[in-house]
Formats: C-alpha cells, structure tokens, sequence
C-alpha cells in the first residue's frame, strides 16, 4: 500500500480540489482519499456558501478515480479561529458543518471519522498557538485517520475480515490468526506468498503469537520499534 501524505499548513477549501486532481494523476487503483479541511475558512464564508462549495467539489471528487472510497475528517474544537470574533459562535458552526458535512459524506457510501477523544474541552490538547494539536494528542488525531483508512479498506474488499480484541491475552491473537488469517488471504486471492503485519502491541509479540507465525511459515512484516499509528502502512511517501 501506498500513503501520500500531503499536509499543508493553514489549507484553506479552495486549495483541496487541485491537490487531490495532483494526487489522482499518481495514485494507484482502488484509492483512499482521507481529507480534513475546511477550518481555516470557517471565519471566513458564510456557513451556507461554504457547505455548497464543500459539497460540491466533494462531488466532483469520484471523477478523478477509478474506484475511490472517500474518509472525511471531522473538524475539531479551537481555542483560535482566525478572523473571528466569537468563540461560541465559531464552535456553533463547527458543530453544523460537522453534522451536514458527514451526513453528505455518508449518503454517498464514505466513511466518517469523529474524532471523539479530542470533542470537549480540548484546551490541554493543544499548542499555544490554541490551533494545533500538542505530539500526544497528534496521535490520537492520527490513530482516528488509520481507523477510517481501515474501514474505507474494508468497504471496498481490499482488507481481510476486521476483528475487535476486547481481551489483552494473546491467546485472543492467536485464535484470530488460526481462524481468519488464511481464510482472509484466499478471499483477497494473494496465493501462498503472502505477507501480513501486525503492530508491536504486546499481545502480537508475545512468545506465543510469534511462535505461531513461525510454525506456519508466514511471513511477517516487522514494524518500526516505536511505530504509532499511519507507519503500520508500508511504502509510505511523504510528498
């Protein structure tokens, strides 16, 4: 799989449509387009112009892609909205825009990600600029996008059966991977030379989940000793 990464300090709306016509003349085939914009032009439009330009260029969106799942990222709270004067009033439209922009995005079968855990009061989650999100809380930003990509993957068949661990024990994992693993691997039709990848969660290191892989002869991918959230994809390049 490959990643582009394409963050852009202070992207206002008018600047999405061009980057992803950018991205679609590269990406392979089918693809996850995950965009979270539209914050820095919420002071700026009146709230019912911006969410006609929003939808309409997230309509035009599909045309550049053969097949194409679209992850929308839902905008998060501030301390700063530049060129306003309200804070309420500014939390107000976020929470409108928010709700009429996911339920767009979901009528046209794309996954949405409300990032829950940063909602609130996110004052201790940001830099003092009151804007950007502090590295911790980056992460968690972060781990909500891998999610969506999940989901968006798994929508189109291009991931194996999802499982949700409750337990911490490794026999949970080692369950999963006798139950699912091949299982997974003959639906996306990959043959016998596979790799599969884990994260280096405690559970997948474990003796016993290791030992599993190795008296099946699979081939695993080994992540980075502190590997957080988007380096589980491989092949990543940073454009």
């Amino acid at each position: 799989m490959d990643v582009i990464w394409r963050g852009t300090r202070g992207l206002t709306w008018s600047q999405v449509l061009p980057e992803v016509v950018r991205i679609a003349r590269v990406a392979s085939s089918p693809t996850v387009v995950v965009i979270h914009a539209g914050g820095n032009d919420l002071a700026s439009f009146p709230l019912a112009e911006l969410l006609t330009l929003m939808r309409a260029d997230l309509d035009k969106l599909p045309g550049f892609f053969p097949v194409m799942r679209l992850v929308w990222s839902e905008l998060i709270p501030r301390l700063v909205w530049r060129g306003a004067r309200e804070l309420s009033a500014m939390e107000r439209s976020r929470h409108t825009l928010n709700q009429r922009i996911s339920r767009f995005i979901r009528f046209k079968n794309g996954v949405v990600v409300r990032h829950h855990r940063l909602e609130g009061d996110n004052s201790g989650f940001l830099l003092p600029d009151g804007v950007h999100l502090n590295d911790a809380d980056l992460d968690i930003f972060l781990d909500g996008l891998r999610e969506g990509v999940v989901q968006a993957l798994h929508s189109l068949g291009e991931t194996g059966a999802l499982h949700k661990i409750e337990a911490s024990r490794e026999k949970k994992i080692v369950a999963i991977l006798k139950q699912h693993l091949k299982t997974s691997a003959r639906k996306l039709k990959l043959g016998r030379k596979r790799v599969f990848q884990m994260d280096n969660d405690p559970k997948h290191t474990a003796k016993m989940a290791t030992n599993f892989t190795l008296v099946h002869e699979m081939l695993k991918l080994t992540c980075h000793y502190d590997s957080p959230g988007l380096h589980e994809f491989i092949n990543t390049k940073h454009v």
